[in-house]
């Protein structure tokens, strides 16, 4: 789907852009942006990135071409996508790139953080400083960087760094700033920001919703007055945030309980004039 709908968008490929997949767990979207797409993503999660699983699986396939031809024939039993991307995959093996990951929660917390600094930076343009511009960011990350350590997602703390983690509070501004594409495969809690990050910093996103977590969010509620409880009424809620807002349907195996429906806007959708 990403491929789809923006995989011809030259706006994606320029230099210094980056995309941003939110709740990425282990990061294997990412890994496949960067070494199949060439797109610089970035993996947003508390937990530790770690590819050692997807890697072992192409190195497997490209061991054995004849199985992995086999694999990548659709609609079988033994199909596996990741197999359609071996004769892209082959022409990198021994230069696999690891994506760099940002360990923070994707929260009102960051949208937050970020719309403050970008309100200090404007308010500070006619005579800034780097401190006064960035203090909202800088107490933000100090404070990010422990919550994401201290984080136990997984039903553990885990301690450590990944690979490519961005630690230095200034990169990770940048890399914020240099966002084209907000991305969430249901990323539970962090759906509704992945939303509001993409509206403040006036990008597109493309974001598949799946729990909706009502107890821990009771003050939401859609244009009727009522709350929003159900699975419908989430996507209901979202798409009350930009009337631009897109819906499709991705092409899951099994579609009767999953929760496959997208949310996305393109970059004409956030730039109307171009």
């Amino acid at each position: 789907f990403l491929q789809k709908t923006y995989g011809e968008d030259e706006y994606l490929f320029s230099n210094n852009s980056c995309v941003l997949d939110v709740a990425g767990g282990k990061g294997d979207l990412s890994w496949l942006l960067v070494n199949v797409d060439g797109i610089d993503s970035i993996v947003a999660d508390p937990r530790l990135t770690n590819h050692t699983h997807l890697i072992k699986s192409v190195d497997f396939l490209l061991q054995h071409p004849e199985e992995a031809a086999v694999r990548a024939i659709p609609n079988r039993p033994t199909h596996q996508p990741l197999a359609t991307l071996i004769p892209t995959l082959s022409t990198k093996k021994g230069s696999f790139q690891v994506p760099k990951h940002l360990r923070l929660f994707v929260d009102s917390e960051l949208v937050d953080a970020v719309r403050e600094t970008l309100e200090r930076h404007d308010a500070t343009n006619n005579n800034p400083t780097h401190m006064d511009r960035m203090t909202p960011w800088e107490v933000y990350w100090s404070r990010s960087i422990t919550r994401g350590t201290q984080a136990t997602t997984l039903g553990y703390q885990e301690s450590g760094h990944s690979p490519s983690q961005i630690i230095d509070s200034w990169v990770a501004w940048r890399t914020i700033r240099s966002l084209r594409l907000i991305v969430g495969f249901h990323p539970d809690q962090a759906t509704e920001p992945c939303i509001d990050l993409a509206i403040l910093l006036g990008i597109p996103f493309c974001v598949c919703p799946c729990c909706v977590f009502p107890s821990e969010f009771p003050d939401r509620q859609r244009t009727n007055g009522e709350g929003v409880r159900t699975h419908a009424d989430f996507l209901e809620y979202l798409c009350q945030k930009h009337p631009s807002i897109r819906t499709s349907t991705l092409n899951f195996h099994n579609t009767k309980t999953a929760k496959n429906t997208v949310l996305y806007m393109t970059p004409a959708d956030m730039n109307p004039s171009g």
